[in-house]
């Protein structure tokens, strides 16, 4: 038995260059990857197409832009760029999407419609020689009529026939509410939004509480998605390692172990969504009880392409246990 293991070791150290251009090349092929996952991604983002789910509800067309993209866009709006960022800044917070919905209410024209109310007034005194008799009785009552928008009224119109100036206008208090839905699509992280818009009048006490929903005609979001992925200078991480650990003790000896790594920076869509880690310290324990520590520069999480898996991490690591060597290190992170 000894002496097959032996035979396996001495085919591992005569074959560890083409066991090391294969990482490489396997690395490379995963990264190569990874950048054409992320172009299909960024295409497919721009494929959430509006839909009328209902008359009053919509959801929005979602499409990936440039930075300058959105905020021409921004501009077009007429949204004041400056004090948008300014406040994110104060969040700690950047701008990642600029959105329209428009709501639609269709004209009307009403021919021959009476009053809704007649209040009665004293008529003045006719002139002898009426000209123009009021068989409606017009200089008796003030004409009372309701202006709707969409379907719910919003303004009075007074008409006094006994006045120079005959009309009176009286406009209500009324509030636009938009209420928004927010989902994401977890392949990609584009936004998939709802939107509905109503009206609220304020000054009527029997429409109180009562929402008048307005049709949907449009909605176009427009998502920042090619630059999400940042470098994070502080992103630590507590990480479980596997570690084949080939040091230089007699030769190049095979000493593997598990080790707790501890990593310091990240680079990807968040702290915790990372495609690299770097600047990885750890301390292991060797199969054969022997302690050892471990520096790695980077690494790489190959979990993101297998399935069922999110952090699953790869890399290189120095190696030192009293003599130093390397290591070809994975494992998850917590």
């Amino acid at each position: 038995m000894l002496k097959v293991i032996d035979n396996i070791w001495n085919f591992i150290k005569s074959k560890l260059k083409d066991i090391l251009y294969i990482a490489v090349v396997v690395a490379l092929l995963v990264y190569g990857y990874k950048l054409y996952l992320n172009l299909t991604s960024k295409i497919e983002a721009g494929n959430v197409a509006y839909k009328q789910l209902s008359e009053t509800l919509a959801r929005a067309q979602n499409e990936s832009v440039t930075k300058a993209e959105l905020l021409d866009l921004a501009k077009s709006l007429q949204l004041d760029i400056g004090a948008i960022k300014k406040d994110l800044s104060s969040l700690d917070a950047k701008l990642v999407a600029v959105g329209t919905t428009v709501a639609k209410i269709n004209s009307k024209i009403e021919n021959s419609k009476p009053s809704d109310n007649t209040v009665p007034v004293d008529p003045p005194e006719q002139p002898a020689q009426c000209k123009l008799c009021d068989i409606f009785e017009y200089t008796a009552n003030k004409q009372l009529i309701d202006v709707e928008f969409g379907e719910m009224p919003f303004a009075s119109v007074e008409f006094d026939a006994r006045q120079r100036a005959p009309w009176t206008i009286a406009s209500d208090a009324v509030d636009v509410k938009v209420d928004t839905a927010i989902g994401e699509r977890e392949k990609d992280g584009t936004l998939v939004l709802y939107h509905t818009i109503s009206l609220e009048n304020k000054s009527r006490p029997e429409l109180a509480g009562k929402d008048f929903k307005l049709k949907i005609a449009s909605s176009k979001f427009s998502q920042l998605l090619d630059n999400r992925k940042e470098f994070y200078t502080w992103s630590p991480h507590l990480e479980l390692h596997l570690d084949n650990n080939f040091i230089a003790d007699d030769g190049l000896s095979y000493k593997p172990g598990v080790s707790a790594k501890l990593s310091l920076m990240s680079y990807g869509l968040t702290k915790n969504d990372s495609d690299w880690r770097f600047v990885i310290l750890g301390l292991g324990v060797g199969f054969e009880s022997s302690l050892y520590g471990t520096f790695g520069l980077f690494e790489y999480n190959i979990g993101k392409h297998i399935p069922l898996l999110s952090n699953l991490y790869i890399g290189i690591n120095g190696v030192y246990n009293g003599n130093w060597g390397f290591g070809i290190n994975i494992g998850a992170s917590l």
